[in-house]
């Protein structure tokens, strides 16, 4: 049973704090931080309570270390359906990997939304439509909207051990200028 704790901790460990920069860290050895995104949506009518989000870009900051005497032979970074894998060429010898992943729409589900951007009667989005806590008149941060896994393969002349770190991502939702939506919404029916 302390093995499987010991597991547990390693893999659920809490989020760290430098700055406004969640990091999630395991073992010493591999860490992870992302940005925040920024989407934008066109006000909806009342009763609307849905809203597809346009693809989204992650970036990443990614330490990833092996013991001594063992070396990284893989790295992998997964968002959704959305893979990044690096071998052991791209990965060595960096302390920090700058990386980013662009998550298509078509693989994130609606989000439920209540009282932010809608349409006043005279069709624009007024802040009266805003009441929501954590956001301010047209904006409001979504947390834990996708998550985002990193694993690190290190291999030494006889043994293989594999890393693993989780992270919640949020995204920061802005309410579109009345002025610009049709480019929004020209936006938001294209084909990926």
């Amino acid at each position: 049973m302390s093995g499987r704790l010991s597991v547990l901790a390693v893999l659920a460990c809490p989020l760290l704090f430098t700055g406004l920069i969640p990091w999630a860290v395991a073992d010493g050895r591999l860490s992870v931080s992302s940005d925040t995104p920024t989407a934008t949506i066109a006000p909806r009518d009342a009763g609307r309570k849905f809203v597809r989000l346009p693809a989204l870009t992650y970036r990443f900051n990614v330490r990833a270390n092996c013991q001594a005497d063992w070396s990284a032979e893989a790295l992998s970074l997964s968002v959704a359906d959305t893979r990044l894998t690096l071998d052991a060429t791209q990965i060595a010898d960096v302390e920090l990997m700058p990386l980013e992943l662009r998550i298509p729409r078509r693989q994130m589900a609606p989000i439920a939304l209540e009282n932010f951007c809608l349409r006043n009667a005279d069709g624009g989005a007024g802040a009266a439509q805003h009441q929501q806590p954590g956001h301010t008149d047209l904006q409001l941060t979504l947390p834990d909207v996708l998550s985002g896994q990193v694993s690190l393969l290190c291999q030494s002349d006889s043994d293989q051990q594999m890393s693993y770190a989780s992270l919640a991502l949020d995204v920061v939702l802005i309410c579109a200028d009345p002025a610009t939506i049709q480019v929004t919404e020209a936006a938001e029916n294209s084909v990926e």
